[in-house]
């Protein structure tokens, strides 16, 4: 009978420990080739090959905190650039085999809470190396995913989603294949959005700004759940949304989007 991987075979290390609450793991390796032409030919004279691209997306249940920790403020981006430099290796190992990528380095984020099942967090890695071979550890944990009633934070809420876009540029020299550096590209915006129900809901700035006159000021978030918080500081209304109501008998919800730039924390 031929053997299959499925959930309870296999799992995800990320720095040498094991993530809890996996929920979704994805890799995708993209070499990207150039063809080179000449006048006179029809077929390429030679091919450029790119280096390698290697994103992995773990999407997991949030259990003991946040899967990272990191700071930002106006006054910190070098340090937040060295938090967001540390390579790690992601082993995705099953019971018949796997893949390991090194060298990997963040560059997406984002985590959801919502009423209805447990909250979860997404993260995208790219790295440019991917080998073949991982280990797998089967477990028999009992843990606590947290859920609608470990909440704090904004009050009245029916979900939230808070999502970090960390864009990287690889920068290349003359003599190495592989690039220098996947630089972070600043700023870093930070996108919170918050639903209510309609009666919750309130209404859109609608005179630009006078003189010292700011109708849509900056405003502070803070959300946590068993231990960790995720804060957004200096944000501005950037989009009100308006959805639901139908026949079949669900309530309307407005959801606010807040936008920030380099003013978040996570742990």
């Amino acid at each position: 009978m031929a053997e299959r991987i499925f959930y309870a075979t296999h799992n995800v290390t990320l720095g040498g420990a094991s993530l809890q609450g996996v929920q979704s793991v994805s890799l995708t390796s993209s070499v990207g080739l150039d063809p080179v032409f000449q006048l006179g030919q029809c077929d390429p004279v030679d091919f450029i090959q790119n280096v390698p691209e290697v994103e992995v997306t773990i999407t997991r249940a949030i259990q003991g905190g946040a899967a990272i920790s990191l700071a930002l403020n106006n006054q910190s981006c070098e340090l937040a650039e060295e938090l967001l430099n540390e390579e790690k290796t992601i082993v995705i190992g099953s019971s018949e085999g796997g893949f390991t990528v090194d060298n990997a380095l963040i560059s997406g984020y984002s985590v959801n809470f919502t009423t209805d099942g447990v909250f979860t967090e997404e993260i995208t890695y790219v790295g440019d190396t991917l080998t073949s071979g991982g280990s797998f550890s089967p477990s028999n944990d009992n843990i606590h995913l947290p859920y609608r009633p470990d909440w704090t934070g904004v009050s009245g809420a029916t979900s939230a989603r808070l999502t970090l876009a960390i864009n990287r540029e690889p920068t290349f020299v003359l003599g190495q294949y592989r690039p220098l550096k996947r630089f972070v590209q600043f700023p870093i915006e930070a996108t919170l959005e918050i639903g209510y129900l309609l009666p919750d809901a309130g209404s859109t700035p609608t005179d630009p700004p006078v003189c010292a006159t700011l109708p849509n000021g900056n405003q502070s978030f803070s959300i946590g759940a068993c231990g960790s918080t995720w804060s957004v500081s200096n944000a501005r209304l950037s989009n009100i949304g308006y959805s639901g109501g139908d026949v079949g008998g669900g309530n309307v919800e407005v959801t606010y989007t807040y936008t920030s730039y380099n003013n978040f924390s996570i742990g």
